[in-house]
């Protein structure tokens, strides 16, 4: 939910400004740490989903993320520190609906 946020009303909105959001904004895309790995998760059909790095198939979501954290942690970027999730309170995520 929170990079759908920032996506949405920060990230987007700047670049259509053509701006780029600097280093050190915590909301940069570069600076997101779980990008990558997020968007390597492919949901197949209830109750499956498939790495899109390595295409092995998992019962769960949680076992997939568990799976790109001990397997494909090399594609977080360098540099990356920041967890979106962390940022929910600031960007409140349990009331802005996105979309």
């Amino acid at each position: 939910q929170a990079r759908a946020i920032a996506s949405e009303f920060v990230v987007a909105p700047a670049l259509a400004l053509g701006y780029e959001l600097p280093p050190a904004c915590a909301l940069a895309p570069s600076n997101d740490v779980y990008a990558v790995q997020e968007a390597g998760k492919r949901m197949r059909r209830r109750g499956q989903w498939q790495c899109a790095h390595c295409g092995k198939l998992f019962r769960t979501e949680e076992h997939l993320d568990k799976h790109l954290g001990n397997r494909h942690s090399d594609l977080i970027p360098e540099g990356a520190h920041v967890c979106l999730a962390d940022l929910c309170d600031v960007l409140h995520c349990d009331a802005v609906e996105v979309g």
